[in-house]
Formats: C-alpha cells, sequence, structure tokens
C-alpha cells in the first residue's frame, strides 16, 4: 500500500501535526474574520451596504466551519487507517 501513496501523501503521513496546527485552523477561519471587519466598516460607513456583508460574512462562517469539521473527520480517519494498517502488518507479519 505504501508504494501507492505520492510524495505529498507521504510528508502528510509523516508529519500530521502540519496538517493539525493551529495556524492552519487560523488560514481557514482567517476569510471569516477579514469578512467581518469588512461588514463592521460597511455599517460605520452606509448602512445600505452593510447588509451584503453581513450575510457575505455568515455564509463564509458556515463555509469555514464545515471545513473545519471535514478537516478533523480526516485526521479521524487517518488516525484509523493508520492504526488498521498497523494491525494488518502484525497479523500478516504472524502468518510468515
Amino acid at each position: 500500500m505504501n508504494n501507492y501513496t505520492s510524495s505529498s501523501e507521504k510528508k502528510l503521513l509523516e508529519s500530521p501535526e502540519k496538517f493539525t496546527s493551529i495556524k492552519l485552523v487560523f488560514l481557514i477561519y482567517s476569510p471569516c474574520f477579514i469578512a467581518l471587519v469588512f461588514a463592521m466598516l460597511c455599517a460605520i460607513i452606509d448602512s445600505r451596504t452593510s447588509s451584503y456583508a453581513i450575510v457575505i460574512t455568515s455564509l463564509l462562517s458556515l463555509v469555514c466551519g464545515s471545513i473545519d469539521i471535514l478537516r478533523k473527520k480526516i485526521i479521524q480517519q487517518d488516525k484509523t487507517i493508520q492504526l488498521l494498517q498497523e494491525k494488518l502488518d502484525e497479523i500478516s507479519g504472524a502468518s510468515d
């Protein structure tokens, strides 16, 4: 199974802490913060365009939240696959 993994997948498997880092979470939610600041500035400057900015902010927060949930599921599935791979290696090694 390891023969078919690409170099980027190997790097990810070797260092999963990069995939779960705080910086990555910040990068996922940074569009929400930018849109929130934009919405507040629009509300201060001109109240007519603030409703559009608020809608954009809420939609971006939904998208960023779903991306974060999917990232957590991927991490959990990766850990499960690694555990099953180790058990499979143990069983295949014991049968030889």
